[in-house]
């Protein structure tokens, strides 16, 4: 999995570990055991009734053996998307003043 890492080194990723916790952050480095260092991470806490809580790491070490997926950029502005659109389903709010809310458009 390494050469296919070194091309997304300060790319967005999102990573799922095995016990089911989702991070996000820019990919800073990796090693051969492909425990990767994460930049600017947050943790993301999905609740069934209440918003996404995001947890600022930080500068974020993952090992390598807990990791169940990797997905770059293009898929975490796909989900930011799909949770907008939920939160604006739930909302009185019009597109830009949620993107505002958010302090993030899709």
């Amino acid at each position: 999995m390494a050469p296919i890492l070194e091309q997304f080194i300060e790319c967005s990723v999102f990573v799922i570990s095995v016990d089911g916790r989702v991070f996000v952050g820019v990919l800073k480095g990796f090693d051969q055991l492909t425990n990767l260092v994460l930049y600017n991470c947050l943790e993301r806490v999905y609740h069934p009734d209440a918003p996404v809580e995001e947890l600022e790491l930080g500068i974020y070490l993952l090992r390598g053996d807990n990791m169940y997926r990797i997905y770059i950029t293009l898929f975490i502005q796909i989900i930011n998307f799909l949770n907008l659109v939920y939160w604006l389903e739930k909302s009185t709010l019009t597109l830009i003043e949620a993107c505002l809310a958010l302090k993030r458009c899709p």
